[in-house]
């Protein structure tokens, strides 16, 4: 069941189910804590924090990007640690019209998790529907074995074949 968006109205209808899981991954470029400070200070209700600098991302070599890609199985592992199996249905909320919770979106489908989907309008459209919000950290939950990556989406591009042709 590959998704890509769904509706405050239809999230807010799926809230608490114990296969689902939210994700809140407002983030700042220029300002990093912002994102964490925006969830402290109201979150849809059951949201987990995910930072994009340091959980969304591998160590910053000098040489790897501003964001690079973490390792698949570690990023399996964080995804397990939040409760998230191949039945849960994950849903990413920023507020910056969805590209932070596009790339969460990107890297779980990267991982071969297809239930997944962004929530359209983010986080305003939350907050413009009158849904609750919340403060609470959201509640534990019991980590599954760490998600397996499947198959790579696209293949890799050895860069020195490419250079030999």
């Amino acid at each position: 069941m590959t998704m890509t968006l769904i509706s405050a109205a239809d999230l807010a209808t799926h809230l608490g189910a114990a296969d689902v899981r939210v994700f809140d991954v407002r983030h700042d470029l220029t300002n990093h804590a912002a994102g964490r400070e925006a969830y402290a200070a109201g979150h849809i209700p059951g949201a987990r924090y995910l930072d994009h600098e340091t959980e969304l991302a591998a160590a910053r070599t000098g040489k790897n990007g501003r964001h690079p890609l973490p390792d698949r199985g570690q990023f399996g592992a964080l995804m397990a640690a939040h409760g998230v199996t191949p039945e849960t249905l994950v849903v990413a909320y920023d507020a910056s019209g969805g590209m932070y919770a596009a790339h969460l979106w990107w890297m779980l489908r990267w991982l071969g998790h297809d239930r997944v989907a962004v929530l359209d309008g983010g986080w305003q459209a939350w907050q413009a529907a009158g849904l609750p919000t919340s403060t609470e950290a959201a509640a534990p939950v019991q980590a599954g074995a760490p998600v397996t990556p499947a198959a790579p989406l696209v293949g890799s591009v050895d860069a020195q074949a490419v250079l030999d042709n």
